[in-house]
C-alpha cells in the first residue's frame, strides 16, 4: 500500500524549450518527498485543456510560449484553474516583471539559471501551502458572509412572524365584538318578531346564528393558537401530574358524559411552562374524547424515560387516523371530518404542536383507522422525580 507521504503529486510543466524542460524534470526527480509526477506541455492551449481536466497540484510556467507570452499566460491559466498555484520559471531577470506577475496571481517567480532541486521543491511546496491558505481564507470569508446573511434572514423572519402574530391577535380580538353583536341582535330580532316568522325565515335565522357561532369559535381558536405560539413562557420545573390533574378537571364534564376510563402512568417532572403543558394535555385528552367509538372509551396517559428525555403521550381506543394524515393533522384548521360529524375548529392539535415545539421537543401520532390513536411527544430536560403538587390556575383551552 502506498502511503500518503510517498504518493506522487502531479506537476504541470508548461515549457516549449526541450532542454529547459529536461533540466526541470531532472531537478524534480532529485527533490526529496513528496515525489512529483511531471506532465509536460509546450503550448498555452494544451496547458489550459489539461488544467480543466483537474488533478494538477501546481503548474511551472515559462512565459515565452509559441501561442502566448508575458502576464497574459498566467492570466489565461488562472482563468482555467483558479485554485492551481502558478510558479513562473523564466530566464528573464526582470524585477518589475516579477512584481507584475505576482500581482496578477502567480505564487512565485524563479530564474532558470538559479534553480537547484532543494530550492525548486521548497518553492513548489510553499506555493501549494500559500494557495491552500488563501483558498481556506476565502472559504472562511464566504462562510462568515453566509452566516451573517442567514442571521439577518432569521432575524427578519422572526420579526415578520412576531408582527404577523401580533396582527393576528389584535385582529382576532377586535373581531369578537362585532360577532357577539350579530349573535345578540339576531336573537333579539327573532324574539321581537315572535311567531310571525315563516318557516323559511326561521331557517334563515338558524343559519345566521350558526354561522356567527362558528365564526366566534374560529376567532377564539385563532387567539388560542397565537397565545400558544407567542405568549411569554415562564420556564421552570413542572410536575406533569399537576398539569394532567388540571387538564382532566377542566374536561371532567365531558369525561363523565363519555363514560371514559382514564388510565395514568406516573408522570415525571420536566423543564417548561406549566400553563402551556396543561393546555397540551387538555387538547390531547379533548381530542380523544371527541373522536371516540361506540365502545367504552379508554384514555391512557403514557410516560417513559429516554436518557435525559421524556417520551410522553395520550393513547385512546377511538376511531383512529389514516397514516397518510399523520403530519397534516397538526396544521391549523385541518379537519378530516365534516362539522356535522364532529365539533371543533380544527385547532387543538396545532396548539399541541406549538406547545411541544416551544419546549424543544417533537410530537407525532401512531394510528390506524378503527384501532385508536397514540399521540406521542418527546420533551427534553426530564428530571424524573416527584415534586409537591401545586395547583395551577389555568383557563381551559380546548380547540
Amino acid at each position: 500500500m502506498v502511503t500518503e507521504a510517498s504518493e506522487a503529486r502531479t506537476v504541470l510543466l508548461v515549457e516549449d524549450n526541450p532542454c529547459d524542460a529536461k533540466l526541470l524534470e531532472h531537478a524534480l526527480a532529485r527533490a526529496a518527498q513528496p515525489r512529483w509526477q511531471v506532465e509536460h506541455v509546450t503550448r498555452l492551449g494544451d496547458a489550459i485543456e489539461r488544467l480543466r481536466r483537474g488533478g494538477i497540484e501546481v503548474a511551472l510556467v515559462d512565459l515565452s510560449l509559441p501561442d502566448s507570452s508575458g502576464a497574459e499566460t498566467i492570466q489565461a491559466l488562472l482563468a482555467a484553474a483558479p485554485a492551481v498555484p502558478m510558479v513562473v520559471v523564466t530566464g528573464l531577470d526582470d524585477e518589475k516583471l516579477a512584481i507584475d506577475l505576482l500581482q496578477h496571481g502567480a505564487q512565485d517567480y524563479l530564474l532558470k539559471h538559479d534553480i537547484e532541486p532543494k530550492l525548486l521543491a521548497r518553492t513548489i511546496r510553499y506555493a501549494v501551502e500559500r494557495s491552500r491558505a488563501s483558498a481556506l481564507e476565502s472559504l472562511n470569508r464566504q462562510l462568515e458572509e453566509a452566516k451573517s446573511s442567514l442571521t439577518r434572514a432569521v432575524e427578519d423572519l422572526r420579526q415578520t412572524n412576531e408582527d404577523l402574530a401580533q396582527f393576528t391577535y389584535f385582529a382576532s380580538h377586535d373581531l369578537q365584538e362585532p360577532v357577539r353583536k350579530i349573535n345578540y341582535f339576531a336573537a333579539q330580532l327573532q324574539e321581537d318578531i315572535g311567531d310571525n316568522l315563516s318557516d323559511d325565515a326561521r331557517t334563515d335565522f338558524r343559519y345566521l346564528v350558526d354561522a356567527a357561532r362558528r365564526m366566534q369559535a374560529l376567532i377564539r381558536s385563532l387567539l388560542m393558537l397565537c397565545k400558544a405560539g407567542h405568549a411569554e413562557m415562564e420556564r421552570g420545573p413542572v410536575d406533569l401530574e399537576n398539569c394532567a390533574n388540571d387538564a382532566l378537571e377542566c374536561l371532567s364534564e365531558k369525561i363523565e358524559a363519555a363514560r371514559a376510563v382514564i388510565v395514568r402512568s406516573p408522570l415525571p417532572i420536566v423543564e417548561g411552562d406549566a400553563t402551556l403543558l396543561t393546555h397540551l394535555y387538555q387538547n390531547l385528552v379533548g381530542n380523544a374524547l371527541k373522536f371516540q367509538k361506540a365502545e367504552p372509551l379508554r384514555i391512557e396517559l403514557t410516560a417513559e424515560s429516554r436518557d435525559d428525555h421524556c417520551l410522553l403521550g395520550v393513547r385512546d381506543n377511538g376511531i383512529g387516523i389514516e397514516p397518510k394524515f399523520a403530519q397534516t393533522i397538526f396544521a391549523p384548521f385541518r379537519r378530516l371530518h365534516g362539522r356535522d360529524q364532529y365539533e371543533g375548529a380544527g385547532i387543538g392539535l396545532a396548539i399541541c404542536k406549538k406547545v411541544v415545539d416551544r419546549h424543544g421537543g417533537r410530537i407525532w401520532v401512531e394510528s390506524q383507522p378503527g384501532a385508536g390513536a397514540h399521540f406521542k411527544f418527546l420533551l427534553p430536560e426530564c428530571q424524573g422525580r416527584r415534586a409537591h403538587p401545586q395547583p395551577l390556575n389555568s383557563d381551559c383551552l380546548v380547540g
